[in-house]
């Protein structure tokens, strides 16, 4: 039987296929036009999403962007794009962006992140970023200003020394960090200890020292606001000062990191703005322009006008009574009967009253020199020890008070030939708060004089 040369020639060629399988293409799962059947090839699966948490540095803000003056930190998957495998891959970073101040690996010895081995058609493990070694990218404050993109490059290469240059692009934000006066928070202490014209009812008046707290918001949606400060100016400087800043600003309040959509004052200690309110030159009532000069740590400012609302002093002093004490103690002549009489040497005992809705501050009587007298006065004055006026202290509202001075009283000397007939006229007294806020007192005279 002869051989079937048919067959053995199917048998002999399909022993020789086999055996030379490899020669042929295989499909790659990732790029089948960059498969290389000899050698690895190493590229970047994609481009990194950025770390920026709090504690990296005091720049960042955690709202996962790239911004001037931030430390961001990322981790990248390597892939391996070639035919065989990837032995001993490391990578380094680095880039020569003026926007870039440095870029590093950290967690590992000798700045290259170690990969290891990567076989064909394989990613890289992704490393945890808080457990292992990660790229630091530190960016410059100012360099970056304007800066939409800054390129990185990634120096791959494996243990037989082939390497691969990858670039890298991180995209440079600058933040939705906002801020506004949170006006309903605003409050104002006027404390009596401050100053004489202060009067403890949490509003604004001429002459006072207030501390006034001012609480701000970040109205970001994602961005923290870093080291927050902020100071007070105001164009108005006939009637508001600064006493601890310079001339027109106050002094710079730290306001410390604000979340977003988070409420924050002062954190330093103490924790409020000092204004002066001139008495002489601010309004008698009405709106006063300010503005807050916030800052960041990112050199972002904002400045916010608000109005301060300046109220009138509701301190009415006024005469309320008085009584005469015409004892013979005073002058041999006077007849004790409680009445000012011509020729008498009386002491006036005066009542008054603060008609207003507000604490009256220490408040004095004291005599007018350059007024006329009454004809029937011969003289008007205060008497006791080394006095110029009569000490009434603090009236409260609603309020009626007696001098306190200790010794003092006001007197009046009658006159003997001009006080014959009935008088209907006042003795004119000035009352003066610790404020210096004036008001003319009319004591009147007619019922206490005698006719003769």
């Amino acid at each position: 039987m002869k051989p079937n040369l048919r067959i053995g020639l199917f048998y002999l060629t399909a022993i020789l296929s086999l055996a030379n399988c490899d020669r042929f293409p295989r499909d790659n799962p990732i790029d089948p036009a960059n498969t290389n059947e000899e050698k690895p090839e190493i590229a970047l699966v994609e481009q990194p999403t950025i770390d920026d948490a709090l504690e990296y540095d005091g720049w960042n803000n955690r709202n996962g962007m790239a911004e001037p003056g931030e430390t961001v930190r990322f981790m990248v998957e390597l892939m391996n794009r070639g035919g065989k495998t990837a032995t001993g891959v490391s990578a380094s970073i680095s880039s020569a962006s003026d926007c870039v101040f440095s870029a590093a690996v950290r967690g590992t010895i000798g700045n290259r992140a170690p990969y290891g081995d990567i076989e064909p058609g394989e990613i890289s493990p992704l490393p945890d970023v808080a457990s292992s070694f990660y790229y630091e990218v530190v960016l410059s404050t100012d360099e970056c200003v304007g800066v939409d993109t800054v390129r990185l490059s990634l120096n791959a290469r494996d243990s037989t020394a082939k390497s691969w240059e990858i670039p890298l692009e991180l995209e440079i934000e600058r933040g939705d960090a906002d801020f506004e006066i949170a006006q309903d928070g605003i409050r104002i202490e006027d404390d009596l200890a401050l100053s004489a014209c202060n009067n403890n009812n949490r509003r604004i008046e001429r002459g006072e020292k207030i501390h006034l707290v001012i609480p701000i918001r970040n109205t970001a949606v994602n961005s923290y606001a870093r080291n927050v400060s902020a100071r007070l100016t105001s164009s108005a400087s006939e009637c508001i000062r600064f006493p601890e800043g310079d001339e027109d600003q106050s002094k710079r309040l730290a306001y410390g990191d604000i979340a977003p959509g988070a409420l924050s004052r002062a954190t330093d200690q103490p924790d409020y703005f000092v204004v002066e309110t001139l008495k002489d030159t601010c309004p008698v009532e009405g709106q006063q322009q300010l503005s807050m000069l916030i800052e960041d740590v990112s050199d972002r400012s904002r400045e916010l006008p608000f109005g301060m609302t300046f109220f009138r002093s509701d301190v009415n002093i006024a005469y309320y009574s008085h009584s005469i004490d015409d004892s013979p103690v005073y002058l041999e002549s006077n007849d004790d009967d409680g009445e000012a009489d011509p020729g008498e040497v009386v002491r006036f005992a005066v009542v008054l009253v603060n008609n207003g809705r507000t604490l009256a501050r220490s408040v004095d009587l004291v005599v007018d020199n350059e007024q006329d007298l009454p004809s029937c006065i011969s003289r008007l004055s205060i008497r006791g020890a080394d006095l110029e006026s009569l000490s009434y202290g603090d009236i409260e509202p609603d309020t009626r008070s007696v001098s306190q001075a200790d010794g003092g009283y006001l007197e009046v000397v009658l006159s003997q030939e001009q006080c014959s007939g009935e008088y209907g006229e006042e003795i004119v007294l000035r009352a003066m708060d610790g404020c210096r806020s004036e008001w003319e007192i009319r004591v009147p005279l007619t019922t206490y004089l005698s006719a003769s």
